[in-house]
């Protein structure tokens, strides 16, 4: 678990959450819409998984048609 000691200035009104102080801020719920500087390192993190799991399918996909292509059947 990760301690940090904030000061009253660092906390700010706009957001209270703990994962922002502690490095977690790309896990947190509200990463999306938040209009904080910490967040936008958290929307890259959401952007690279996404563009992992797209890539995925896509390589699934291509492996399936060359299944189809050569004799192969569907799963």
């Amino acid at each position: 678990m990760k301690y940090k000691i904030v000061t009253s200035s660092e906390l700010g009104t706009d957001c209270w959450s703990a994962k922002r102080f502690t490095g977690y801020c790309h896990k947190c719920n509200h990463v999306r819409t938040c209009k904080l500087p910490e967040a936008i390192q958290g929307r890259i993190e959401l952007a690279k998984n996404n563009v992992l799991k797209i890539e995925e399918k896509y390589h699934e996909a291509c492996e399936r048609l060359q299944r189809v292509k050569f004799g192969g059947s569907w799963e």
